[in-house]
């Protein structure tokens, strides 16, 4: 063999030995993932889709059911900012959908995006409005906007 048939081996073996690490770390974080969701749902075959949330968000999940019932489809919800949500906007899409979302601890936010619905989080907002408070609990709920707030 040629020094450059045995350089193209080396590269060619170099290249294969990067491609089976790639390959075996993304199936041990892929099947510990699968495993990890597979271990909430297989216990649990005949629950209802609200218990497996339930299971897996905790109380969070009352929160999102209470915001879904007490508003209405076209409602205009700000939420706290991200640090204070325990899940990721996309998540609260999916469950509120077709509501418009906006994320903002400004107050001026309410007026600018003609919100109609503030989410309470533990001290989310940091900021006062005006209208009717339905909580949830001490911590989790709703504040309906006063109508004369909203500007569109």
């Amino acid at each position: 063999m040629s020094r450059k048939e045995i350089l193209l081996a080396a590269r060619r073996a170099v290249v294969f030995l990067i491609l089976l690490a790639a390959l075996a770390w993304n199936l041990r974080y892929t099947v510990g993932f699968a495993f990890y969701q597979l271990s909430e749902i297989i216990p649990n075959l005949r629950a209802s889709s609200d218990d497996k949330w339930r299971r897996v968000l905790g109380e969070y999940y009352d929160l999102i059911r209470f915001v879904r019932d007490r508003t209405p489809p076209d409602a205009r919800i700000l939420l706290p900012p991200r640090e204070d949500l325990p899940l990721n906007l996309w998540m609260h899409n999916y469950f509120w959908l077709p509501r418009p979302l906006f994320v903002s601890d400004r107050p001026e936010a309410i007026a600018e995006n003609a919100i109609a619905y503030v989410v309470v989080i533990r001290d989310s907002p940091a900021f006062p409005v005006a209208g009717e408070r339905i909580m949830l609990n001490e911590t989790q709920g709703i504040i309906k906007v006063k109508r004369e707030e909203i500007v569109k």
